[in-house]
């Protein structure tokens, strides 16, 4: 997913949009970025999520596959909206010019931002599988081990049992296909990634 990954900037392993926001943060004494789910839309699998920066004055919304994801590309506006009210030469809320400036330069530096902001990822392709394999290639990460572990029913009409295990984590799920149990686990785990993130 391209709101999960930045360009490299160095040979180390990549940061992500939200480390790099909290990093700005901290930096430019911008005070506490405050995420807040908005909205999930089950019908389509999307996550809408606020963030709020008080002393800017600034709230954008993000919006994802997976409440991660939707606080990567909250994460990525807020720098984006900083950058273009910079080279508009317009200023934010009372922060001084000069730190907007020094802020700015910063992400130059840093590579973080691209021309535009990226296409929100709701491909309808993607299932969870897919979707915990790109966001833990992007980290350069282990990938998930998938293992069917059992089945029951008639052959006609089995239920799969698949678990899948990530470092020391482990989910199980089922389903009517090894596909459908496949991704009925890889779910369960990115909402465990999900909630350890937020």
């Amino acid at each position: 997913m391209e709101q999960v990954s930045l360009r490299p900037s160095s040979a180390k392993q990549e940061k992500t949009f939200v480390s790099v926001f909290h990093e700005l943060c901290k930096k430019f004494e911008f005070g506490v970025a405050k995420y807040s789910l908005a909205a999930e839309l089950p019908h389509s699998r999307t996550f809408l999520m606020n963030l709020t920066v008080d002393i800017l004055g600034i709230t954008v919304q993000g919006i994802g596959l997976t409440k991660m994801q939707a606080k990567h590309d909250a994460a990525y506006k807020m720098m984006f909206q900083i950058r273009e009210t910079y080279q508009a030469g317009g200023t934010i809320n009372t922060v001084p010019r000069v730190k907007l400036v020094n802020c700015c330069e910063w992400l130059e530096k840093l590579g973080t931002l691209k021309e535009d902001i990226p296409k929100p990822p709701t491909e309808p392709t993607l299932n969870p599988a897919e979707v915990l394999t790109e966001w833990r290639l992007t980290r350069h990460s282990t990938l998930p081990e998938y293992r069917v572990v059992r089945t029951s029913g008639p052959s006609h009409s089995k239920t799969y049992f698949m678990t899948c295990k990530l470092s020391e984590r482990v989910t199980e799920g089922e389903g009517k296909s090894k596909q459908a149990a496949k991704n009925d686990a890889a779910e369960k785990m990115l909402q465990i990634l999900e909630d350890e993130e937020l």
